[in-house]
C-alpha cells in the first residue's frame, strides 16, 4: 500500500474534524466544546470505517460484490460490533439482533483467542472441514459471508502487558477475495497495519480523557 493512501485517509479525518470544530465554534460553542465535538470517538472510528472500506474495495463504493469493515469492542467479557461501513450501508446483523461474540467465538473470537490475525479464505469450505467457529459467524449475517478475515488490536505499554481492546473485520461475499498463503497474508497486513495504529490513537485518547474502557 503506497503511503500516500494512508496519508489521503488520515488528512480526509483530520479535515472533517477540524470542519466540525470550526462549525461549533461559529454557532456559538466554547473552544474546549467546540474541539471535544469535532474530535467525538464514535465520529472519528465510523469514519475510520469508511475510509478502511474504500481501501479494501478498489476505491470504488459501487460494488457488485458486497463488503464490510467492522470494528467490535470488548466490553466486560464479550466483542459487540460498535463501528461499520459496508456496500450497502445497513446495519450489521450482529449489531440490530445485540449479539455479541465470547473469547473463541466466531472468526473474531478467534483473533481474540490467539491473539493473530485470522483468514478465513473461503467459509463455506471450512464449514465442511468442520470449523465451528467460521458457522457461528456465518450464521448471524443476513449476506452470505464467503472469506473473511479478523485482527486483534491492542494498545501496547511499554511496562505492562499490552491490553487488547478490540478486533478489525474485513469480509467478503466473493470466495477467496482473501488469501491465507504467506504472500497474501501479507499483503493484508501491509494495507491494514496503518489503519490499526490510527485506531490504536484514537482509542488510548479516548482513554486518557475517558479513563480505561471495561473489559
Amino acid at each position: 500500500m503506497e503511503l500516500r493512501q494512508v496519508l489521503a485517509s488520515f488528512r480526509k479525518l483530520c479535515n472533517d474534524a477540524t470542519f466540525r470544530v470550526l462549525k461549533a465554534h461559529s454557532e456559538g460553542v466554547d473552544a474546549t466544546s467546540a474541539l471535544s465535538k469535532g474530535f467525538e470517538h464514535p465520529v472519528l472510528m465510523s469514519e475510520l470505517m469508511g475510509a478502511i472500506f474504500y481501501v479494501m474495495s478498489g476505491n470504488n463504493r459501487d460494488l457488485e460484490r458486497h463488503l464490510r469493515v467492522t470494528f467490535m469492542e470488548l466490553e466486560g467479557e464479550a466483542l459487540w460490533i460498535r463501528y461499520w461501513a459496508n456496500t450497502d450501508n445497513e446495519r450489521p446483523t450482529s449489531m440490530s439482533l445485540g449479539h455479541a461474540f465470547q473469547r473463541g467465538e466466531g472468526v473474531a473470537g478467534q483473533a481474540w483467542l490467539r491473539n493473530a490475525m485470522v483468514v478465513v479464505p473461503d467459509v463455506e469450505l471450512d464449514m465442511r472441514k468442520g470449523a465451528t467457529f467460521v458457522a457461528k459467524t456465518a450464521e448471524h449475517q443476513k449476506y452470505s459471508i464467503k472469506s473473511m478475515v479478523s485482527i486483534p488490536v491492542e494498545l501496547p505499554y511499554p511496562n505492562r502487558q499490552n491490553q487488547f481492546i478490540g478486533v478489525l473485520n474485513i469480509d467478503s461475499d466473493r470466495r477467496n477475495f482473501f488469501s491465507d498463503s504467506r504472500a497474501g497474508r501479507r499483503h493484508i497486513e501491509v494495507i491494514i497495519r496503518p489503519y490499526v495504529r490510527i485506531i490504536r490513537a484514537l482509542c488510548a485518547a479516548r482513554e486518557v480523557r475517558l479513563g480505561p474502557a471495561s473489559g
